[in-house]
């Protein structure tokens, strides 16, 4: 009894957010789940002040709950502001993915800046990992990235990381 109880309740639930949804329009397109996989390359000196950026080509791929996908070709630039909350020295060649919690109504609505925390050590080969924010009105993500590294180098503090459609 109280299965059939409960599963009414969430049939009538269901129904009304349905409904809900419907009447103010929120649904519009569908929704997609992203990730990020890029290489980049770059390096330089930044105690605060200086000059560290990492650039190079991307791929954002995006499948939505039909399973439908949609991939966009992107360029990727880690860093690059002359001032910024940075310790940084060394030369680095990355390979990074980025997934994470978060829905978009395609790879176009995550081009843009990310807000970056993390960091990045390697001699010889190392690893990094950094976690990326970026809102708007078509999509709202908190995504983890983790990368390989070689070079020679240290990389912590807080970045920002630019997306942007390949030409």
């Amino acid at each position: 009894m109280k299965k059939t109880i409960v599963g009414l309740l969430m049939i009538l639930v269901s129904t009304g957010l349905t409904a809900q949804a419907a009447e103010t329009n929120e649904l519009k397109q569908p929704l997609f789940e992203c990730a990020l996989t890029f290489k980049a390359h770059g390096g330089g000196i930044q105690l605060i002040v200086g000059s560290f950026k990492l650039q190079g080509p991307g791929k954002i791929h995006c499948r939505d709950i039909a399973g439908n996908e949609q991939e966009m070709n992107v360029k990727v630039t880690l860093g690059g502001s002359p001032v910024a909350p940075n310790i940084a020295f060394g030369t680095f060649k990355v390979a990074a993915v980025a997934s994470g919690i978060g829905v978009a109504s395609g790879p176009e609505a995550l081009l843009g800046t990310y807000y970056t925390a993390g960091g990045r050590a390697a001699f010889i080969i190392g690893a990094g990992t950094n976690l990326a924010v970026h809102g708007g009105s078509e999509a709202l993500t908190l995504n983890l990235g983790l990368s390989l590294e070689k070079g020679v180098g240290l990389q912590v503090g807080l970045n920002r990381m630019k997306i942007e459609a390949a030409q």
